[in-house]
């Protein structure tokens, strides 16, 4: 989504919540910044599910990588926590 078809539809239904996708980590920001409620970065995503399958292909049982899936998540999105 870009940050103008943000605004737009904000401007149009500013109680709409939006959760936007990242191509780019530069346009996290970006688009936090035109409103998004939440931004998921792709390079993110993709990192930890190559990770997720790395353990999984390497033997290490599915609830710890799972577990382990959950913290990692949970640090990058606390670090973005917004009031």
């Amino acid at each position: 989504m870009t940050t103008t078809l943000l605004l737009i539809l904000l401007l149009l239904a500013a109680a709409v919540v939006v959760m936007s996708r990242a191509r780019e980590q530069d346009d996290v920001e970006k688009l936090y910044a035109a409103g998004a409620a939440e931004v998921v970065p792709e390079a993110l995503e993709s990192s930890v599910m190559l990770a997720t399958h790395a353990l999984a292909l390497s033997g290490i049982p599915m609830h710890k990588v799972i577990k382990r899936l959950r913290e990692m998540r949970e640090q990058h999105y606390s670090l973005r926590a917004r009031p």
